[in-house]
């Protein structure tokens, strides 16, 4: 959760500073500033993107160890079914056990990237947010200068 935090601040970071460069972009090219903001927008997207693949490597090794755990808890719940509770195993018990076994891990493959998903959709609702928050300076006259 910090990683994807941690990540989430630094794509805010280099979308704001894209957006800084696309507003002043006269401006750099009037004073040959390219190369450098070039620079800083790299640096700023690098910086994104080791995060990016951290919290990747976070949710694999999720998934790797979430695995094992269903195989577990299912194994425990028939054990406790057929052992505790008195009731035999039949094909169709077993059946419908592996059918649950299978939605379960199904979902579990999912998790990561419906991690992700919603990692990025809340980062760019956020940025968009930001975005219809900003207050516009040095506008470009009053509204009914624009309306002629």
């Amino acid at each position: 959760e910090e990683t994807t935090k941690q990540r989430g601040e630094k794509a805010e970071h280099h979308a704001q500073m894209v957006a800084e460069v696309v507003s002043a972009v006269k401006a750099i090219k009037y004073g040959g500033w390219e190369e450098q903001f070039e620079s800083r927008i790299l640096t700023s997207k690098e910086e994104e993107l080791v995060l990016t693949r951290r919290c990747g490597r976070l949710l694999a090794s999720l998934n790797v160890c979430a695995n094992p755990t269903v195989d577990l808890i299912s194994f425990v719940v028939v054990s406790l079914h057929v052992l505790a509770m008195g009731v035999p195993l039949t094909p169709s018990t077993l059946a419908a056990y592996w059918v649950l076994l299978a939605l379960l891990h199904g979902k579990i493959f999912e998790f990561p990237e419906n991690v992700r998903s919603y990692a990025e959709a809340s980062e760019a609702i956020d940025r968009f947010q930001a975005f219809l928050n900003r207050v516009e300076v040095g506008g470009h006259g009053n509204e009914s200068e624009m309306k002629r």
